[in-house]
Order: structure tokens, then C-alpha cells, then sequence
């Protein structure tokens, strides 16, 4: 696969000193880990369940001959409980797609299988521990790999990719009002950048924010190969789009979530360093980024808080109360963890 380096950035990323969120230290807690742990699975909450919609995973490592499978197994955790439940299976075997928690349920939109991407939403409820699933209208085209999230009613799409073979990624940005879902998915005018699949895309302080991800571009001998960013943008609903601080690093693929009311951390992510080793490394590969990122929306700056254990990448980081769920996730190329972790603020003690 060709490999490009971190798109070089105009403004620059730009980081400040100790504010109150940098007093802080966030620490890893296990939860209930998953029977089977899946890249790329669709997570949030519908009240106080945890869900799991979907995902892949491999018979055995791929560097050892491993056939990548796919699931439409919906598992679900109560906050409380000891372990995870099957609640019902999805229309498809999927993964992949966009996963958003909003009041309505959870959301899904697009993504993929072994031989397709679709443009099909669903919207996932519970009755008691049973599985209820409620089609939504269709995305405009069929798209995985993308990001998703929720800003006062209404779901917003970012980039991703169209087909399993398709040689460029998406520049689209949709939105779909929950109050007037008939209305259908809203095109909208995409940020002022690169195309790109697995951005992180999060709300936060009135506006939907679009950090990372990786664009594809086809090399000289034929084969598509990725290119990690590290630019940001900001929409505000009304007002348009407008570039932000990048990110000190790219992370792609990286579980984001809003903290506060004016911060997004970012957990990790790919940064592309060793993505043209594939899985090669097997269990040498050291995992992915440790780096704990928090951008703040006031003055437009990053700070590096400091570095959590290798985190999994293709899954969501889903913000409840002041705990922060990572469900399962690729933890190495072709491995899936099936840990479950809770993120938890800890106040630095100073002398």
C-alpha cells in the first residue's frame, strides 16, 4: 500500500499551558469485555444500555491466514450489569458505519459488508432487553467509514467512502432533522479541505467539528494508498465552515468526544507511521496512539494531557456523565480487542 506522510498544514497547531482540564488526569477502568471483539462496530447508549451494533473480525490474525468475518449481532450491557446479552441480529451483516446516540435511540447510517457499502439508517430502540429497528430515510449515496454526531436535533454525516474498491474518499457533509426525518438527509457544503474517511466528527459549543481522518490518492503502480491529515474544521449551523488549529499529530480513525462545555478529547488514532507495514508486525506491532489530545473551542488550542495505553481505533467514544465508554475496537492491524474500557477524570494532587 502506498503511504503518505501527515498533510503538511497551514496555521500550524498551536498548544497553551495548564488550564483547569489539564489538571486532570483521565485513567482507564474495564468494564464487562465483549464475547467476541470486532473492528469497526456501531456503539452508543439508548438510556442507560449500552449497545453494539455489527462489526468485523478475524478467524485468526490475517499475517497467519485469518478470513475477515462480518456480524449483525446486536449485544447489549446494562451500566450495571455483569456481562453483555444478544438482544437481536440487524437487517444485514454490517460494520463500519456511522453510530450516533440521540435521544430518539441510536442512529446508524451506512456501511459496509464483504462485497458492499450501503446507504441504508436505521434507528435502534429497546423494549425492555428486546431489539427494536426502525428504518430512516436513505443516505444520499452509499458510505462507510465516515463520522458522525449530534448537535441539538440533528445528525450530522462527514466524508468516508463510497464502494470497497472505490479509488478516492467522500468530501460530503449531510445533516438529518430527528424532529422531521421525512424531510430526508440534507446535503450540505462540505468543509474547505481534503476528502477524508474516518475523521473524528463531534458537537460541541454550537458547532460540529471535523479533526483528522485520511484521504486516499492512487499511487504510480495502480494501488490506493492513504494520506493521514492533521487539519480541522469547524460548521456552525447558519454561519458555515471555518478552519481551525490542527491537531498536533493525525489521528485517524480515533474515538473523539465532547468534554465540558467547551473541550472534544481525542483518544488515540492511527497516525500512519507504520501503515505501510500492514500487519506484518503481528503481535510486535505496539499498538496505536497513546496520546491524549484535548482541543479547546474558546481560544483554538491543543494540549497533549498525556499518554493512556495503546487505545483501539474503528470504534466510538460514547460521553456519559463524566465517563467516556470505548467499546471493543481494533486494537492492532488485523486484531480486535474485545475490552470494553470506561474513561475517568482523576484530579492531579499537587505539592
Amino acid at each position: 500500500m502506498l503511504l503518505l506522510g501527515a498533510m503538511m498544514s497551514l496555521p500550524g497547531c498551536r498548544t497553551e499551558g495548564t488550564r483547569m482540564v489539564d489538571r486532570l488526569r483521565f485513567e482507564l477502568r474495564e468494564l464487562p469485555p465483549v464475547p467476541q471483539g470486532v473492528g469497526g462496530g456501531m456503539s452508543g447508549l439508548v438510556g442507560e444500555t449500552l449497545v453494539l451494533a455489527g462489526g468485523s473480525y478475524f478467524t485468526t490474525p490475517p499475517d497467519q491466514g485469518g478470513t475477515k468475518l462480518w456480524t449483525d449481532e446486536v449485544l447489549i450491557l446494562g451500566l450495571q450489569a455483569s456481562q453483555w446479552q444478544s438482544a437481536g441480529r440487524l437487517p444485514r451483516l454490517l460494520a463500519y458505519g456511522a453510530a450516533v446516540s440521540t435521544r430518539k435511540g441510536l442512529l446508524l447510517a451506512g456501511g459496509c459488508d464483504a462485497e458492499k457499502h450501503y446507504g441504508t439508517a436505521y434507528l435502534l430502540t429497546l423494549d425492555g432487553d428486546r431489539l427494536r429497528i426502525a428504518e430512516l430515510p436513505a443516505l444520499p449515496r452509499p458510505t462507510a467509514y465516515m463520522g458522525g454526531s449530534l448537535l441539538a436535533n440533528t445528525v450530522y454525516l462527514a466524508g468516508g467512502r463510497e464502494g470497497p474498491e472505490t479509488p478516492a474518499a467522500l468530501r460530503t457533509f449531510w445533516s438529518l432533522d430527528l424532529d422531521r426525518p421525512a424531510e430526508g438527509w440534507r446535503e450540505l457544503e462540505p468543509w474547505p479541505g481534503p476528502a477524508r474517511m474516518l475523521p473524528g466528527v463531534v458537537a460541541q459549543d454550537g458547532a460540529v467539528y471535523v479533526f483528522s481522518g485520511a484521504d486516499l490518492l492512487p499511487g504510480d503502480d495502480g494501488v490506493v494508498g492513504r494520506q493521514y491529515l492533521t487539519d480541522a474544521y469547524r460548521y456552525r449551523p447558519g454561519k458555515g465552515w471555518s478552519r481551525v488549529a490542527d491537531l498536533p499529530h493525525p489521528a485517524a480513525a480515533a474515538p473523539v468526544a465532547s468534554w465540558g462545555r467547551d473541550r472534544v478529547l481525542v483518544f488515540g488514532g492511527d497516525h500512519g507511521r507504520l501503515a505501510a507495514l500492514g500487519s506484518s508486525l503481528g503481535d510486535a506491532h505496539p499498538g496505536f496512539g497513546r496520546a491524549l489530545l484535548c482541543y479547546h473551542t474558546a481560544d483554538d488550542t491543543w494540549t497533549h494531557l498525556h499518554d493512556l495505553p495503546p487505545l483501539p481505533v474503528t470504534t466510538t467514544a460514547i460521553r456519559r456523565d463524566d465517563t467516556i465508554l470505548i467499546p471493543t475496537g481494533e486494537d492492532r492491524p488485523g486484531r480486535r480487542t474485545p475490552k470494553v474500557y470506561a474513561v475517568e477524570p482523576r484530579p492531579l494532587l499537587r505539592r
